[in-house]
């Protein structure tokens, strides 16, 4: 059950008598509604169709419904572009997917069977939830709300800038501004105790090299991220396949390509492939362990910290895809819109 932070807080199906919850028609979340309300028979709710599970979710993010039904793992995924949503109490015992074949197609079955026993489909599985669940933990509401707020407020001060520096240097203006953004929230007046400074947080020595007189003018400091970032990538190799290449790069951004070569050194060492970001990924902590640094060219380095690093790039570069294209013509979701059928009590 999923509600709008700040908002009525219900934590059993009794406190929903009387509220207003919507669900999509027909789905399996309107039938755990229907298993309670055998239990609770004033528990009503509205029925609705042509909505996705998400617009719903952005409907309670944007208080105008109260309340609906989601997966968590839905629930998630969707907290990183609207960290107003929470999610108040589960309607059933946790469940399990399956896949369903019909019985008439055994080679099907065979073929499926036979997959699933594949010890790379393990591998690829796990790097499946790497991909769009790894990163979820990393974030909290505060940094959430935090980022939505300095989209609104700091980013249109800097935007035309991003998008010039990105064209020129052949990248997404975005990317560029969720890297932007993880070095400095957006400050141009940022400095960390290492010395580094400016909006993209340069060093000394890379500034110097790129040509960049003042590391605190944003305009500057954004051409200079920009083109630093663009070599990084090209850096990377083209065996590298995207986004693989772009994720390798951001890390090397954050722990220098020395230390990202020296990954991909280890990885192929312990048998991994060193093309593949989620192996690259699994390996940068090694970096940290004495016996594995003290072989590397490079030696130590914090790994796990450019993991992090990437993580939360991506989910500030989504959150922001999502929020321009928002602004660029998505439609106003506004109550009243597909059809609406209240279930009343029976």
């Amino acid at each position: 059950m999923v509600g709008r932070r700040g908002g009525t807080s219900p934590r059993a199906v009794p406190e929903l008598i009387g509220q207003s919850v919507w669900v999509n028609a027909g789905t399996s979340y309107e039938e755990l509604l229907w298993e309670q309300k055998n239990h609770y028979p004033t528990l009503c709710w509205f029925s609705v169709s042509g909505y996705e599970t998400e617009e719903l979710l952005e409907m309670v993010a944007r208080g105008i419904i109260p309340f609906t039904v989601a997966d968590s793992t839905i629930v998630a995924s969707s907290q990183r572009y609207y960290p107003q949503i929470v999610a108040h109490f589960p309607l059933a015992e946790t469940a399990q997917l399956a896949w369903a074949m019909d019985p008439r197609c055994p080679q099907l079955q065979a073929a499926v069977h036979s997959w699933f026993k594949r010890p790379e489909t393990a591998a690829f599985l796990e790097r499946l939830k790497q991909h769009y669940y790894g990163h979820l933990e990393l974030f909290d509401y505060v940094d959430l709300a935090t980022y939505h707020r300095r989209l609104r407020e700091r980013l249109p001060d800097y935007r035309r800038y991003f998008e010039a520096a990105a064209k020129r240097y052949g990248l997404d203006w975005r990317l560029v501004a969720a890297l932007a953004y993880q070095e400095s929230h957006w400050d141009p007046d940022a400095e960390s105790l290492t010395g580094v400074k400016g909006l993209m947080m340069l060093t000394e020595k890379t500034a110097e090299d790129l040509g960049v007189n003042s590391r605190l003018d944003p305009v500057e400091a954004i051409f200079a991220g920009a083109r630093y970032f663009a070599h990084l990538h090209k850096r990377v190799g083209p065996e590298v396949s995207e986004p693989g290449r772009t994720y390798m790069a951001l890390a090397a951004y954050n722990l220098g390509l020395g230390h990202v070569e020296d990954t991909r050194r280890l990885a192929k060492r312990l048998g991994k492939n060193p093309d593949l970001w989620p192996d690259v990924r699994s390996t940068l902590p090694l970096l940290r362990k004495e016996r594995y640094y003290q072989t590397l060219p490079y030696g130590y380095a914090r790994g796990t910290e450019a993991v992090r690093y990437v993580d939360r790039i991506r989910t500030y570069y989504r959150i922001l895809v999502q929020a321009t294209e928002d602004s660029q013509g998505r439609p106003e979701i506004v109550a009243g819109d597909g059809e609406l059928r209240p279930v009343m009590a029976m």
